[in-house]
């Protein structure tokens, strides 16, 4: 190891203690008073949340990144905060005052920068950069492996958008219907309270409109169809909680255009009071389990996953990101109400608490997705051109089953057989951890399985190998090419590890809709998806020096792939 080398690992070394000490003494500095400071910080994040939302181009400060870096340290500023700041009796709320505004948004902003360094450390951990000492002293991470997940999150960004697309004349007919009404009403039932900052009465008419929009907006979001419907996760069905989160998005909605009718008169209240609001258990109890006709205990335990409580702490530290969560428990028996996350997308929070309160019954509903699946992708390749067998199919030698051909799709025009393993692996979000766990599942069972259906099929001729993965007669006659494919829900496309297997394409769910819905038409579109599948190139990098400081140590990354 060179010296510059290792003078640079001490100085991380160094930073990173120091960082854990700091955060240590603020802990002990803030002890008893953490139920005030906690709100704080859940109303910077309210307003990140909010201007991204709404305004994500906004310049909101000199410093680099604010929102993005801000967002990144949401989880990691309110585990400083847990589980203190969410016991003790009553309401902990207070008008906020310019200082502490400045102080909590200040600590956002740290969060993300220490959440960053964090990420990039772990960048060293599974061999996806180096690390080096600058000429100018900083600690300097080069970031090797080449971006091939930038795929699937444009693939992502290009399926809201197109949703979002699709959906317009719908909102501008809805907007030419009723904006006006609308606009009426949040004018004449908002008023300033000289308690709290903000009370406005709603209406049943109301909160269709809002819940409209929500459910419009919860098509275009990765997560709101993780399970069926009706898949049992603890005493309710997903259909349930997916109800309740849209639900939670409209009213998210809805308070923030009365924020902004309010913030908009003479002498407005702050708007970090009157954004972040709160409820007391009965009251949310009464809201949620009359909405889904709950009991009381199955309203409570509703709230605990549309929420973050005290068993939350441990798993906030472990992933570097925004918990998107409709509620965030305030006291013993209230509920902070933050927009953040309402605003955004709360199911990849709802999903994960899922899991974790309901492990079995997540697993069990998993076995249920596969054929979710296959049936949008029946959708996708739809008769009368295309034919897709209604089962699955396993391949067997002397008894003995090879594998399974989770969907097979033939294209009756051009006699192309597509022949697909399916993956619906849960997303893993900003944690690498995750990340590799996920590699390392789907590129193990991915290219075994190219393996034994190649070899499987090496010997037969066209039409008998048709037939073996599952064509009737009459079509397997004509089958000519067949192209292998591994589609996942989520990520396909992975940075460094082992290699995928280049005789199948690899597409996540939105890459294969994106690249879909920009071929040509009359072509032969199942060979055209495999061959742009095979040779997939990540997006060209950035590759000039991010700057960044903590506690008065310079940090760099560079991209150089």
């Amino acid at each position: 190891m060179d010296n510059s080398r290792l003078i640079a690992e001490q100085k991380l070394s160094a930073l990173l203690a120091k960082i854990e000490a700091s955060e240590m003494a603020l802990m002990e500095q803030i002890a008893g008073t953490e139920r005030p400071v906690l709100l704080d910080v859940i109303r910077a994040i309210d307003s990140i949340g909010y201007l991204r939302a709404f305004a994500p181009n906004h310049r909101v400060s000199d410093l680099p990144g604010y929102l993005d870096i801000c967002w990144l340290g949401a989880n990691r500023a309110l585990s400083l905060f847990l589980p203190g700041g969410m016991v003790g009796p009553g309401a902990a709320w207070a008008p906020t005052s310019n200082d502490r505004s400045r102080w909590a948004s200040s600590l956002l902003y740290r969060s993300g920068l220490v959440s960053h360094l964090k990420r990039l450390v772990d960048f060293l951990r599974y061999g996806l950069a180096r690390l080096e000492l600058s000429k100018s002293g900083a600690i300097r991470f080069v970031i090797t492996a080449a971006d091939f997940e930038a795929i699937d999150r444009n693939a992502i960004i290009w399926f809201t958008q197109h949703i979002k697309k699709a959906d317009r004349p719908f909102l501008n007919a809805l907007e030419a219907d009723q904006g006006e009404w609308v606009t009426r009403e949040l004018e004449a039932r908002v008023q300033r309270d000289a308690t709290f900052g903000i009370r406005y009465s709603s209406s049943r008419e109301l909160e269709e409109y809002f819940e409209t929009y929500a459910e419009l907006r919860a098509r275009g979001l990765p997560g709101n169809d993780s399970l069926p419907d009706d898949c049992r996760i603890g005493p309710l069905s997903f259909g349930q909680y997916r109800t309740a989160i849209v639900t939670g998005m409209a009213r998210c909605l809805k308070h923030t255009a009365f924020v902004d009718t309010l913030l908009v008169r003479h002498n407005p209240p702050a708007a970090r009071d009157i954004l972040t609001i709160f409820a007391f258990d009965h009251e949310l109890r009464e809201q949620w389990g009359g909405l889904l006709n709950l009991k009381d205990d199955e309203a409570d335990i509703m709230l605990e996953v549309l929420g973050i409580s005290p068993s939350d702490s441990t798993h906030l530290k472990l992933i570097p990101d925004c918990p998107q969560a409709l509620l965030i428990r305030g006291g013993d028996q209230c509920w902070h109400k933050p927009v953040f996350g309402g605003l955004n997308n709360p199911f990849p929070w709802v999903n994960r608490k899922l899991q974790r309160m309901f492990r079995s019954d997540w697993d069990r509903a998993v076995n249920l997705r596969e054929a979710v699946f296959r049936d949008d992708l029946r959708a996708l390749f739809p008769e009368p051109r295309f034919f897709m067998p209604s089962k699955p199919r396993r391949l067997r030698e002397g008894g003995r089953v090879l594998t399974d051909i989770d969907a097979a799709i033939f294209d009756r025009q051009t006699g192309t057989l597509a022949v697909f393993q399916i993956k619906w692996q849960d997303s893993f979000e900003n944690s690498l951890t995750e990340r590799a766990s996920r590699q390392s599942n789907l590129v193990k069972e991915g290219n075994a399985w190219i393996e034994v259906v190649s070899n499987y099929c090496a010997g037969l001729g066209g039409d008998e190998r048709a037939l073996q993965l599952g064509l009737p007669n009459d079509m397997a006659a004509s089958a000519k090419a067949m192209c292998l494919f591994v589609l996942t829900r989520n990520g396909a496309k992975f940075s460094g590890g082992e290699p995928q297997d280049s005789r199948a394409a690899w597409f996540s769910w939105f890459d294969l809709l994106k690249r879909c819905h920009s071929l040509s038409p009359g072509k032969d579109p199942l060979l055209e998806l495999w061959k742009s599948g095979r040779k997939t190139r990540p997006p060209r990098g950035r590759r000039e020096v991010q700057r960044f400081e903590l506690d008065g140590v310079r940090i760099e990354s560079v991209v150089v792939n």
